[in-house]
């Protein structure tokens, strides 16, 4: 291994935060004698100092905001980059890297205990008036309020991958709840590899898949078909006891007739961990309209944040870096065509 690794040399993008992170991956690096570089975005004020780049093959970003035209003029022979975060918008943008022979990886599935978590905690947040409860608390307020469950109830995930099928599989075996879910390609096998649900519709057929859910759960990526997919029209299908929880993308949802929904009462309540424009501005109406203040809990993109994501996310790059340094397939691979 360490002959492979002695071989070729990896850029590596210092985190704008989780410090843990970049720790665990220069003791990763560091355990495989890989010859690594840091650099700390916007600036790279790093690269200057740096003389062997025509040896650097790959790049591991642990930065969201990572500039990859600058990286791929100051290092002509990357083959590999991987993208700590699942998230590839800003990273495609980009025409010359999206067209590139690079092989772009992410930490695909690296969020879905966190991601899963959050979303059932969410719903059990609004079905058990949680709340409420909270505020009795703080009044010291004895009261009986009425609440209900998940269980049994009816659960539409959209965006049917690794995260959307490891809820679908939490809320059949642990709430006993009916599963239907969204996915753009189904065949005869879809079903045998996930017998918790019911019921898959594709994209076009959102409305339908959304109108009797208890609980409708969006982990769509952003591509072009998924752009604004949450609008009136589905909301408008949406029982009005249903929770939309939103953990995929800002850009799936037209705010303004989520607001609109929420307000008329067309929807119960929503659980948002993302938004058009993150931070969400304080003047924002999820933050200021007192019609729906009630009704929403925010979580500012950090529902997949918890210990067992950099477990999982140090352990995917170790499992890439070794097929990468003998030559075999990378996993995560994302089609920078699609967008994921």
């Amino acid at each position: 291994m360490q002959s492979l690794a002695s071989k070729f040399e990896i850029l590596l993008v210092k985190p704008d935060s989780f410090a843990e992170l970049y720790t665990a991956l220069k003791t990763l690096l560091e355990s495989y004698n890989v010859t690594f570089h840091t650099v700390s975005h916007p600036d790279y004020s790093e690269l200057a100092q740096i003389k062997s780049k025509d040896a650097v093959q790959a790049v591991f970003l642990a930065s969201g905001r990572s500039s990859i035209d600058v990286i791929m003029k100051e290092f002509p022979n990357i083959k590999w980059c991987h993208n700590f975060f699942t998230g590839v918008d800003k990273l495609l943008l980009d025409e010359t890297f999206r067209k590139s022979s690079i092989t772009l990886t992410t930490s695909r599935g690296a969020s879905a205990y966190g991601l899963t978590e959050h979303a059932i905690g969410m719903m059990i947040y609004f079905s058990r008036r949680f709340r409420e409860w909270d505020r009795l608390q703080a009044k010291a307020e004895w009261k009986a309020l009425y609440s209900t469950d998940i269980s049994r109830k009816k659960i539409t995930i959209v965006g049917y991958g690794s995260i959307g099928s490891k809820l679908g599989r939490m809320c059949k075996v642990g709430f006993d709840m009916k599963v239907t879910g969204v996915k753009r390609s189904i065949d005869e096998n879809t079903y045998k590899e996930h017998p918790e649900v019911e019921k898959f519709y594709s994209l076009k057929d959102l409305a339908t898949a959304c109108e009797d859910a208890d609980f409708v759960v969006n982990i769509l990526p952003k591509t072009e078909e998924t752009i604004d997919v949450y609008n009136k029209s589905i909301f408008d299908r949406f029982k009005k006891t249903a929770v939309f929880i939103n953990i995929g993308r800002g850009l799936n949802v037209v705010e303004e007739d989520l607001i609109d929904a929420l307000k008329q009462g067309k929807i119960a309540a929503a659980g948002l961990d993302v938004f058009r424009e993150e931070p969400l501005p304080k003047d924002s109406p999820f933050y200021t309209e007192e019609s729906i203040k009630e009704k929403i809990f925010i979580s500012c993109h950090k529902a997949d944040q918890s210990d067992l994501l950099l477990y999982s996310v140090v352990d995917l790059a170790k499992k890439n870096l070794e097929n990468f340094l003998n030559n075999k397939p990378l996993a995560g691979i994302v089609d920078k065509e699609k967008g994921y």
